[in-house]
């Protein structure tokens, strides 16, 4: 889900009991969202990038990363 008129970094987490926790936060500038996405990349369950307008732009699932290897 996107912040309404930020850039939005939404992200699953899994915690050391093994369940998961979703957290969003918004950006006002697109390249520091992409930087935080970029650098939490393979930290976590999955991401996604949403533009200001709630369109996803870009998007990561440790899933898919394990298939590509």
């Amino acid at each position: 889900m996107s912040i309404r008129g930020k850039w939005t970094v939404a992200t699953l987490y899994r915690l050391t009991d093994g369940s998961t926790r979703s957290a969003e936060k918004g950006y006002w500038n697109r390249a520091t969202a992409e930087s935080h996405y970029n650098r939490m990349r393979g930290r976590v369950v999955a991401m996604v990038l949403y533009s200001p307008e709630g369109a996803i732009t870009r998007s990561w699932n440790e899933s898919r990363e394990a298939v590509q290897k």
